[in-house]
């Protein structure tokens, strides 16, 4: 399985590429949205793991475009994103909503866990 993994914090990359790959994962590495935009449509991966937060193009308005291009759309997306206050994640939240109906999905309502920032997102 191929995964992109789109990302600008070095140390995030060196932790999470190194456990992938010894895993068995083959690794591909973006440093902002527009070449991990770039690298979706030329590399074709399984899957993507998408930092919110990048330089150029941050990752709200890769996830975007990639969602939008027919040769693209299919490959799932994964947001991650450091930030873990309530009012964090209260937007980022209706921000995944709303690519979920721009792809085409129904969006299932968000479900409330105030104790998540603490623990990481509820499951």
């Amino acid at each position: 399985m191929r995964i992109l993994y789109v990302e600008d914090n070095e140390d995030n990359i060196y932790m999470l590429e190194r456990r992938l790959k010894r895993a068995g994962f083959d690794v591909l590495i973006a440093r902002d949205g527009a070449e991990g935009v770039a690298m979706a449509g030329a590399e074709q991966p399984d899957l993507i793991l998408m930092d919110m937060g990048l330089p150029v193009l941050d990752g709200w308005a890769a996830t975007s475009q990639i969602k939008a291009a027919p040769a693209t759309q299919h490959i799932p997306v994964i947001a991650l994103t450091a930030n873990a206050m309530s009012g964090d994640r209260e937007s980022h939240g209706r921000g995944l909503r709303r690519l979920r109906y721009q792809a085409g999905g129904a969006a299932a309502p968000a479900r409330e866990d105030p104790g998540a920032g603490a623990r990481g997102p509820a499951a």
